[in-house]
């Protein structure tokens, strides 16, 4: 079967708006999947309930807590939400938190940075599910407002964090809701938007040539 050359050139387009980038900088996140501290299976820990505690890059704060998810847990019965990544994730329930302190530098901003995050909701279990509200705050002030809902899977948000200057900067994570409600947060990252990889740029101008190609070609069937 023959394919056209503007299926061709659709495939090379496409290949390279799908092919990774290369980030032009290191997440500035430490523990960002909250893989440590390890934990065994199913267990979960709330470093800060009593008092604030740094742990492995986090801050802790009251109903803020890391889980295991690689067996039955209390969290979300014997099946975690979809999506997370590793083998742990932090939840923020009632109005706990999770905080870090992160340093942008000036090669940092040499492209548009972004904060990225998955959430999840917990599971309904009656008096206590995963309707939870919390907010993104950086160095103390609201850059985000989300809402999660009971079962939810985990579900990526983005934040551009571009008017960022260099220096030492905070995130947190604050539960707002009042009553019994948890949200589920994974795979944080704050890096800058990269540029393609030669790969990418190979299919990128393998696809415009096909395209072209496929134009004169067209142009030519109507001149004869």
């Amino acid at each position: 079967m023959r394919i056209p050359m503007t299926a061709i050139a659709a495939i090379g387009l496409s290949a390279a708006a799908l092919a990774p980038c290369a980030a032009s900088a290191a997440n500035l996140i430490t523990n960002g999947s909250f893989e440590a501290p390890a934990l065994t299976t199913g267990q979960y820990l709330y470093p800060g309930l009593s008092m604030p505690t740094t742990l492995d890059g986090w801050t802790y704060d009251g109903g803020g807590v890391v889980i295991n998810a690689t067996g039955y847990s209390d969290w979300y019965g014997a099946t975690p939400p979809p999506g997370f990544d590793g083998a742990q994730f932090a939840g923020v329930q009632g109005g706990g938190s999770i905080s870090q302190s992160f340093t942008v530098s000036a090669s940092d901003l040499s492209h548009p940075l972004f904060l990225t995050f998955y959430d999840a909701g917990r599971p309904d279990f009656g008096a206590y599910a995963g309707n939870q509200t919390f907010r993104v705050l950086i160095d103390g002030a609201r850059h985000g407002l989300f809402q999660t809902t009971s079962g939810q899977a985990f579900t990526a948000q983005a934040i551009n964090l571009s008017y960022l200057s260099a220096g030492n900067h905070t995130i947190e994570f604050l539960g707002i809701t009042t009553t019994d409600q948890t949200a589920f947060i994974d795979n944080v990252a704050i890096a800058s938007a990269g540029v393609p990889e030669p790969a990418a740029w190979a299919l990128l101008l393998a696809g415009f040539a096909g395209l072209g190609a496929a134009l004169r070609r067209r142009r030519l069937e109507a001149v004869a």
